[in-house]
């Protein structure tokens, strides 16, 4: 769970899949901070930002 920018849970999708101890083993991040919904895949991460209210 995050509350960032979605550039920033895309970059740290990213990243978990260059750490050996966590590729593979982080299929959603769930996030906040933005008022629009976002569902998108960054490596193999599918990131979901639930919007506003």
């Amino acid at each position: 769970m995050t509350h960032q920018l979605i550039e920033e849970d895309r970059s740290f999708a990213l990243e978990i899949q260059k750490d050996p101890t966590l590729k593979g083993k982080v299929p959603v991040i769930l996030g906040g901070h933005e008022h629009t919904v976002f569902e998108e895949r960054a490596g193999d991460s599918l990131i979901v930002k639930t919007g506003q209210d």
